[in-house]
């Protein structure tokens, strides 16, 4: 089944490619995914603007329309898979998920809307998309190339890991506490084709051993609430990426490389990167640590963002004495050991 899925994607010509040339995109992430925003699809004349449609704008799309650009085999493959849902009596069908391209891939994650407008709520363990800007961010720094063992946590839809099975790491492994997202990641890795890839279900590092390559795209934001664990970071927006820091020394090997995008924060007794090699503890020597900032956020214009908790989100801040909020990569190598792969160079 998964080859047949692959083999009609690939023969429907749904690529970044066709995107970027139907819609004028100089990246495809650049397609608009809020539908209030976004102009009229245009009137389908190919599989892949049906596919566009299904599983990217998350639209309904006429029945008629469907089997005369896809075909019948086309639909049968997609039905099969549970990708397809259908209102016979109103003769239109949508998609159960997003599926996109990316690079040579394609990737399925949560939909983030509702075919017909209505109001949506994602689940708490909603599987976060890959195809938005800051994740393409993220993938386009991940260490790739040759290597032994390479971990994703906090994975998602596994993207991460994937690109690097496909791309020198002898096996990868996608991390993620969300069952759900595992599910995704296994889907991902099946569909792609990709016998090196494994996804786990785990609070971070669980049982896994050490790596060559450990990367985490993780939870950064702060939440006074908690919604989506994709989303919330913690009370500071810290907790995920501070648990991941300090498991490096037990779980990162000789010379391997750890990169992370994430957000932390400034604070009156200590700066971000400081801090962060305090999370390393006694083995903080052994690392050279580099923060690579992109964007500073004032505290006061993310509080005022959250106007009803922009008290309280004030509040915190100053226990804290939150400086600066910061945002960027966090880039740590182990030094002992013989190094035979090449550190990732950041733009």
């Amino acid at each position: 089944k998964f080859d047949e899925l692959r083999d009609f994607l690939q023969s429907a010509g749904y690529t970044e490619d066709f995107l970027r040339a139907r819609f004028g995109l100089e990246r495809a992430e650049q397609f608009e995914l809020d539908r209030a925003k976004r102009a009229p699809l245009p009137e389908p004349a190919s599989a892949a603007d049906i596919l566009t449609a299904l599983y990217l704008a998350g639209e309904y799309v006429s029945l008629e329309q469907v089997e005369r650009l896809v075909g019948r085999d086309g639909v049968g493959v997609l039905s099969n898979m549970g990708l397809l849902a259908k209102d016979t009596a109103g003769g239109r069908c949508h998609g159960t998920v997003a599926l996109y391209p990316l690079e040579d891939l394609h990737i399925a994650s949560d939909r983030w809307s509702n075919p017909d407008d209505a109001p949506f709520e994602a689940p708490s363990d909603t599987v976060y998309p890959a195809f938005i800007p800051n994740t393409r961010l993220f993938l386009a720094h991940v260490p790739l190339g040759a290597c032994g063992s390479f971990l994703d946590l906090c994975a998602g839809t596994g993207i991460a890991a994937i690109m690097a099975a496909r791309q020198g790491a002898r096996e990868a492994w996608a991390g993620d506490i969300a069952e759900r997202c595992t599910r995704f990641a296994e889907f991902n890795g099946r569909l792609n084709g990709v016998p090196n890839f494994h996804p786990v279900t785990g609070d971070l590092y669980g049982s896994l051993n050490s790596f060559d390559r450990i990367v985490a795209h993780p939870p950064y934001v702060p939440a006074l609430q908690p919604k989506w664990i994709f989303f919330s970071g913690g009370e500071d927006g810290e907790e995920i990426t501070r648990r991941i820091v300090e498991g490096l020394p037990a779980h990162l090997n000789d010379h391997g490389v750890f990169l992370a995008l994430t957000m932390g924060s400034d604070r009156s007794d200590a700066p971000f990167e400081a801090r962060i090699r305090e999370w390393l503890g006694e083995d903080g020597r052994d690392f050279d640590i580099a923060l690579i900032v992109r964007k500073i956020y004032e505290p006061h214009d993310f509080a005022i963002r959250n106007r009803d908790e922009s008290e309280a989100w004030k509040e915190l801040f100053a226990r804290l004495g939150v400086e600066s909020l910061v945002y960027g990569f966090v880039v740590i190598q182990r030094r002992t050991g013989a190094f035979t792969a090449s550190p990732p160079r950041l733009s």
